[in-house]
């Protein structure tokens, strides 16, 4: 911006338009980033308390997963759902819980080329219920896996692809721990990822 006022109409327009554009990007990860700190410093608060009630967590997860539809097959990723019938009831925070999806859909679909796949799926385990976001992008490099849900931590590799302010997963892990939960990472570099919630059946 500094520049375009500097130079003014002797920048030529699309020398102008590039900066313009690089200045909008920034402008947007900034809020993203102020957005993602705010609700942070939500969830922290001590005075704040998730809201669980009964909820169906397979059509909770198709609900979220709706809402990317368009977006994966404009970039010509194929999404899916897969829960089995009969899943019992999740005591959750329903927008929590919609938060946290979003947050790991949103990076799914980022690192995840043209051609791809991302599967949201829920389903019961031993010690309540998970639910998966699965992508068939680059996948998390070892040295990285273990600290990816720690605030402001971007891959090393992936620092581009994997989100823009390292605020997502901790929010997501965030959630998890407010349902007395936790997360998860399954990758193989090269094979994709596989980010998990774990949730207990009464929170």
């Amino acid at each position: 911006i500094e520049t375009i006022r500097m130079k003014g109409e002797s920048l030529p327009a699309d020398a102008q338009a590039h900066l313009l554009e690089r200045a909008l990007h920034n402008a947007q990860h900034l809020q993203r980033l102020i957005d993602a700190l705010a609700e942070l410093a939500r969830l922290d608060s001590p005075e704040f308390r998730a809201q669980p009630e009964p909820i169906a967590i397979g059509e909770l997860a198709d609900d979220v997963a709706q809402r990317y539809v368009s977006s994966a097959q404009q970039a010509g990723i194929a999404l899916a759902v897969e829960y089995p019938d009969g899943l019992p009831l999740t005591r959750a925070d329903a927008a929590l819980i919609e938060r946290a999806l979003s947050n790991l859909l949103d990076n799914a679909l980022r690192v995840t080329p043209g051609g791809g796949r991302v599967t949201v799926r829920a389903r019961r385990n031993a010690g309540g219920m998970r639910l998966e976001v699965a992508d068939t992008g680059p996948g998390v490099a070892a040295e990285d896996q273990s600290r990816v849900f720690e605030r402001f931590y971007q891959t090393s590799r992936h620092r581009e692809h994997r989100g823009s302010s390292g605020l997502g997963l901790a929010i997501v892990k965030r959630v998890a721990e407010l349902h007395g939960g936790s997360v998860g990472l399954r990758s193989e570099p090269g094979q994709g990822a596989t980010f998990f919630i774990e949730l207990p059946l009464a929170a």
